[in-house]
């Protein structure tokens, strides 16, 4: 059964998608009681090169507030230092950066409880994207199960989740902490506000994000089963088809007064994503009112979508 409430596109405020896509039972609970809880190892695609690259770990930081930290101690411009994602805040993470035009013996001055340097190399700069994927290790606290109650959801959770996989939604962090990245974002496509650099590239991001969000929750509505598809994020090159989902995000765009050509305000070309995901989930252990899982997700895959679904929760 598909629990879907048939919110209107108009009516969604940010990654607020309505339903949940699996059929097992939730396991409730409460994720990043504490940055410990939230586990990421960034698995890196680095480049050969003379530039050095550095594994950062963070803890309770966004990765600009730690870059922002890094070039502030090492007297560098932020933007001498190249990362590949994105990473959350409440959370214990590790990926690589590169740091131009200095030796390790100055980055591992970097060290503090929150932020430090270390396993120094030499690669190419670093570009968003530059990355095959993320581990994640998660501990759900405040689970109302017990234990054998727990770890049978959670296996049934995992059969289900590759099977018939979880709709590949954009999380919550696409759309900011105040959840309106999206607005600012579609006043830059229509020509109402200055692209801002990166800044500005995150917005419309988010605007692509809140629209390909938007349009598949309302195409899977109804639905039980669904094959795997390359479903269209979209931008200026954009050409709908007369598949389903093709004219549903038609009508989502049009519902909301934008065009593809409009995204050429943001020089956006629009790309494809796959319409699920199918990641391995593994129960790592289990302790009275808590559960910790692991799995690995592609770039652009959110973790936040994958315990949504486990937890049922949001």
């Amino acid at each position: 059964m598909v629990h879907n409430t048939g919110t209107h596109a108009r009516e969604l405020k940010g990654a607020c998608v309505q339903s949940f896509w699996t059929n097992t039972k939730g396991l409730g609970g409460r994720i990043k009681s504490s940055p410990e809880d939230f586990v990421v190892d960034e698995i890196p695609a680095e480049r050969p090169g003379k530039i050095l690259i550095a594994t950062m770990e963070k803890r309770n930081l966004t990765t600009p507030e730690a870059i922002k930290k890094i070039a502030f101690s090492l007297g560098i411009p932020e933007a001498s230092i190249g990362f590949a994602g994105l990473k959350d805040k409440i959370a214990v993470t590790r990926q690589a950066i590169s740091l131009e035009r200095i030796g390790p013996s100055l980055a591992e001055r970097v060290s503090s409880e929150e932020l430090k340097l270390f396993d120094f190399r030499y690669g190419g700069v670093l570009f968003p994207g530059d990355l095959r994927g993320n581990e994640f290790t998660i501990t759900i606290r405040d689970i109302k199960h017990d234990e054998k109650t727990s770890k049978k959801i959670v296996e049934s959770f995992a059969k289900e989740a590759v099977t018939r996989g979880i709709p590949n939604y954009f999380g919550e962090q696409r759309f900011g902490k105040e959840k309106n990245n999206q607005t600012i974002g579609k006043d830059i496509v229509l020509g109402k506000d200055k692209m801002r650099g990166g800044f500005g590239r995150l917005m419309v991001n988010a605007y692509q994000s809140y629209l390909f969000n938007t349009a598949l929750e309302r195409f899977l509505g109804g639905k039980t089963e669904c094959r795997n598809f390359d479903a269209i994020v979209p931008g200026y090159e954009t050409r709908l088809g007369n598949g389903r989902y093709d004219k549903v995000l038609k009508e989502v765009m049009k519902e909301d007064g934008i065009k593809a050509e409009d995204f050429r305000h943001a020089n956006t070309r629009g790309d494809k994503r796959k319409a699920f995901i199918k990641p391995s989930v593994a129960a790592k252990s289990f302790s009275p009112g808590s559960a910790t899982v692991a799995f690995t997700l592609g770039p652009g895959e959110y973790a936040t979508i994958v315990l949504r679904e486990l937890m049922k929760s949001d």
